[in-house]
């Protein structure tokens, strides 16, 4: 769809594949000129644009239900350990930023690893894609893996 949208305005897509981490320096390096994440860090000091985006999220907290716990508010995560994708406590700092100085927050590029980890009991919640998090807990339960009841 993206390289369609170029196209109309006489431009080829040639796309490039880096480890998500290595994106913004990409586009910081000038390896390429356009990028589909910024991983929360803002480009725009570097030459980035703004458009609106390509894909949409539905970030919610993922806990297991056998745990009763409630997040409503960034004060819920206290004392709790925290998984998430990259660049998500640039995303929502006022929720993340207190447990990533606490050593309670990690992020992972692997969202099947995420779930597994949560089911596992390794993290008591996950930041995550509704859709991605569904996704992925299909696939293991596919695997055979013990499907367990989450609390959203």
């Amino acid at each position: 769809m993206i390289g369609e949208a170029l196209a109309y305005r006489g431009h080829t897509l040639k796309p490039s594949y880096y480890p998500f981490a290595r994106v913004p320096v990409a586009f910081k390096e000038g390896w390429v000129d356009a990028t589909m994440t910024d991983l929360g860090k803002d480009l725009g000091k570097f030459g980035g644009f703004y458009g609106d985006p390509a894909v949409l999220y539905d970030n919610v907290f993922l806990t297991l239900k056998s745990r009763g716990l409630s997040i409503r508010t960034p004060a819920d995560l206290e004392g709790l350990s925290v998984v998430a994708f990259s660049g998500a406590v640039n995303r929502f700092p006022a929720w993340l930023e207190p447990v990533r100085k606490a050593h309670r927050y990690t992020e992972l590029n692997d969202q099947a690893l995420q779930v597994k980890t949560l089911m596992l009991g390794r993290y008591d919640v996950v930041l995550s894609d509704r859709s991605i998090f569904k996704y992925f807990s299909l696939q293991l339960k596919h695997e055979g893996f013990a499907s367990i009841p989450l609390r959203r």
